[in-house]
């Protein structure tokens, strides 16, 4: 005599839905969705509120959007004929882990940022004390700005040949002959002479032109009978600076715009694509707004900072003798 099968329960797990397919679980829809859109609303709440408040909600959603894909998965295991959508709650609780690790990482990628920022700093505090050092032992004078026309006492010889430039044999300068690198470590190396996130620097950047990343302020980096316009054709020396701790000695300059190892900031006010001070720190800057954001530079006084650029473009900051 064949077996009666037990009556079937609303409920039961081995009960199929009255339509003959299991519907899809709430909270398999909810763990996915909450996973996919907690980036943006981190984003949007870092915008209002600052980037602490946002990564400090952003992780409160992605710790929700697993829990829902537990739950999702919990769910749709006791109760497969009526619930379904394990994908989703698959795909919401690893978008979840995902994205958790990437707000976890986050803050070390800045650190790594800032890192390369402080390291520039030092590498401008580094050429600016040797240029304090040079000028005490030349009478209270620095050396030459490093123009494309070169000078004897030129601060860094940078129309060399290989494997820091592409000038030829016969009109290359010796490197080791610039006039800060005796108080560099006496034998040259690139390394103070450039930015850390400056990719472009030798051998990437072509043809002759300058291969590091930072420049003198010409206005008091002054070769001798120079020509260039609104420059004094005579040094003078460092006690003559007026308020020297807002005097620019050196500056880190833009890889689109550097040409050499000069930067006069007078060029660019009159219109040419020089001399346009870098962004790598600040991406609230840009070469085509060269008063947005800030820049590293290193002051007369030797200290070291980042000032807006704006200021930079002053007369304030880059004449030797204004007020």
């Amino acid at each position: 005599m064949s077996q009666i099968p037990p009556p079937q329960r609303p409920g039961d797990k081995h009960v199929s839905p009255a339509h003959g397919r299991p519907t899809i679980s709430g909270w398999a829809v909810a763990a996915v969705s909450l996973a996919i859109a907690s980036i943006p609303i981190a984003c949007v709440l870092g915008v209002f509120w600052g980037f602490n408040v946002g990564m400090f909600i952003s992780i409160i959603l992605i710790v929700a959007g697993i829990l829902l894909g537990v739950i999702a998965a919990f769910s749709i295991g006791k109760n497969p004929r009526n619930h379904g959508g394990n994908g989703l709650a698959t795909i919401g609780f690893f978008t979840s882990i995902v994205v958790l690790l990437i707000v976890i990482l986050l803050p070390s990628l800045s650190r790594a940022r800032e890192g390369s920022h402080r390291a520039c700093l030092s590498n401008l505090k580094s050429l600016g004390l040797a240029s304090y050092m040079y000028q005490n032992d030349y009478n209270g004078y620095l050396p030459a700005a490093g123009s494309a026309t070169p000078a004897y006492n030129d601060w860094v010889y940078w129309q060399c040949s290989s494997p820091y430039g592409n000038w030829p044999a016969d009109n290359a300068r010796d490197i080791n002959k610039g006039m800060l690198v005796p108080y560099m470590g006496k034998i040259f190396t690139d390394k103070p002479y450039t930015c850390p996130q400056d990719t472009t620097c030798w051998p990437k950047r072509s043809g002759t032109t300058y291969q590091f990343s930072y420049t003198a302020n010409a206005n008091v980096f002054i070769s001798e009978n120079t020509t260039a316009p609104g420059i004094p054709n005579q040094p003078f020396r460092y006690a003559s600076v007026a308020h020297p701790a807002d005097k620019i000695m050196l500056v880190e300059e833009e890889s689109a715009s550097i040409d050499d190892a000069a930067w006069v900031p007078q060029n660019w006010k009159a219109g040419s694509t020089r001399n346009v001070l870098s962004d790598r720190h600040d991406k609230t800057a840009s070469t085509a707004k060269p008063n947005a954001g800030r820049t590293n530079v290193a002051f007369m006084d030797s200290h070291v900072e980042a000032i807006s650029r704006a200021d930079a473009l002053t007369a304030h900051f880059y004449d030797p003798l204004a007020p």
